[in-house]
């Protein structure tokens, strides 16, 4: 059984009652300040801290967070309900948050690991390496995607509803896994440009129950910035000749 991510507002007013609960809010301060749910904490560097794998990025974040975390009352006793205005307005930054309480992941080990999939959860146009991030086309010195990866576009796991973008079914998350050769079985780590979008994802296929799911949290952001490490760029398929014209 996969563990369970998301909760109901319902789930919430009951675990508030029953349970040390600690409610982490990720917008920025002044929606923040404009209205929240009440006790929330507001943590917005879980949506826009830049983190780096390297052994000093990790400790580094790991310190970072740890004080953020403790002060706002995380002890290791507590339930952290992480929560954002909406899927599609936050990029998934409620979905980041979880992540960081829970996970760190290695994607230079999985990039040499053919059993574990790479997936890329950015938009089409950092896919194909048309623009570097959502800040803008030369944020990033490099353009392109971790050789191996498929794609996925963190938009295909919602679909729209009455009250906003909300997750798809565990049936039709798992129909959108599978175009790209993912079942409940298979490995996966996933990235984006800093670990939003791909924290979206993440909680997306653990809802589905794909069981090994992990992330590259330094993402496309830390990747292209070191020039030692390889990428693939342009479109991801080598365009067929035309009919007539010798190859």
């Amino acid at each position: 059984m996969s563990e369970k991510v998301l909760i109901t507002p319902a789930e919430l007013s009951d675990m508030i009652k029953s349970e040390s609960i600690v409610l982490i809010d990720t917008r920025d301060p002044a929606t923040y300040a404009a209205g929240h749910l009440p006790n929330a904490v507001n943590i917005h560097d879980i949506f826009t801290y830049l983190a780096t794998s390297t052994p000093e990025g990790v400790a580094t974040m790991r310190d970072k967070f740890a004080a953020i975390f403790g002060a706002a009352g995380l002890s290791g006793k507590e339930t952290a309900v992480v929560y954002e205005q909406s899927m599609n307005s936050g990029f998934g930054q409620s979905c980041r948050g979880y992540v960081l309480l829970r996970y760190l992941a290695n994607m230079k080990a999985a990039v040499a690991d053919p059993n574990i999939v790479k997936l890329d959860t950015r938009d089409v146009d950092e896919w194909i390496a048309d623009s570097s991030s959502p800040y803008g086309k030369d944020f990033c010195p490099r353009k392109g995607r971790i050789p191996g990866a498929v794609w996925l576009e963190w938009y295909r796991m919602m679909k729209p509803t009455p009250t906003g973008p909300m997750f798809k079914s565990r049936e039709e998350i798992l129909a959108e896994c599978a175009t790209v050769g993912i079942t409940p079985s298979t490995p996966v780590v996933l990235y984006c440009f800093k670990g939003a979008r791909a924290s979206n994802t993440l909680v997306a296929l653990k809802e589905a129950g794909v069981e090994n799911v992990t992330l590259y949290f330094g993402s496309w952001n830390e990747w292209s910035r070191d020039p030692a490490l390889p990428i693939e760029t342009g479109l991801p398929y080598k365009a067929s000749a035309a009919p007539g014209v010798a190859a």
